[in-house]
């Protein structure tokens, strides 16, 4: 894995994510790619600056301005780029997790089981989680403990991003869990809802794209049947 920073910090609490996609960055990516790296690891730097306060907002932003680029590199976001909201100057998220930010980071459901409890699997996507850990299922909003957590075959006291986890659960059975389920934390629970905006690109299909088109949407691990309620605007023709 290469490591590569960027920072966050705005001139002011107003001020959008500027993306510097200057020579050098563009070199560094390219260069990475081009002498065999399969993994970046991205550190969205001072996040405890006082324009930013661990927002996840602000985090978001980041991931988003940056992944196209990453992206026309070469690399695959879902496989291949890992993000880490750090601040260098306090040493957090670095040698040790912090304790009081970024309760905002979650780990969507790819599988569960039963087996003296209910297990769930899944990749942290960031944040750290341990024995004891106070969680929130959602969507359907029910609180759990973590009871153990597993990586591979072994126990282990707490996993870090990245990692691909067993958890098991209390508070929940297992019939209540479905793959695309998000654990996240109590106070920032994931949003939920049934209609939204997405911009797509039209890659190959045979039939006409119109309101009321049918398909199948995949999101982390959740595959749900959808429908195109209208059509908003043609973004790039080409």
């Amino acid at each position: 894995m290469d490591p590569f920073t960027h920072h966050v910090r705005r001139q002011n609490k107003a001020s959008p994510f500027k993306l510097g996609l200057n020579a050098e960055l563009w070199e560094h990516a390219m260069l990475a790619k081009t002498v065999g790296v399969k993994h970046l690891v991205i550190l969205v730097n001072k996040m405890d600056d006082p324009t930013v306060c661990w927002s996840e907002e602000r985090f978001e932003e980041c991931k988003t301005k940056l992944i196209p680029f990453l992206k026309k590199v070469g690399f695959n976001p879902k496989t291949d780029i890992f993000f880490i909201s750090v601040s260098w100057l306090l040493g957090t998220n670095l040698k040790e997790q912090g304790q009081d930010v970024c309760s905002w980071y979650r780990m969507p459901i790819v599988d569960k089981y039963k087996d003296m409890g209910t297990i769930v699997l899944g990749k942290l996507e960031s944040g750290a989680v341990g024995k004891g850990t106070q969680l929130l299922m959602m969507p359907n909003k029910v609180a759990v403990e973590v009871l153990s957590v597993m990586r591979g075959e072994d126990e282990t006291s707490a996993a870090f991003a990245g990692d691909n986890v067993k958890l098991k659960l209390k508070g929940i059975e297992e019939e209540e869990v479905s793959s695309g389920f998000v654990l996240c934390d109590p106070l920032t629970p994931c949003h939920v809802g049934t209609v939204f905006e997405a911009q797509i690109m039209i890659m190959e299909v045979k039939s006409i794209i119109c309101a009321g088109y049918s398909a199948v949407l995949h999101i982390h691990s959740a595959v749900e049947e959808v429908h195109i309620k209208q059509l908003l605007a043609i973004v790039d023709k080409q």
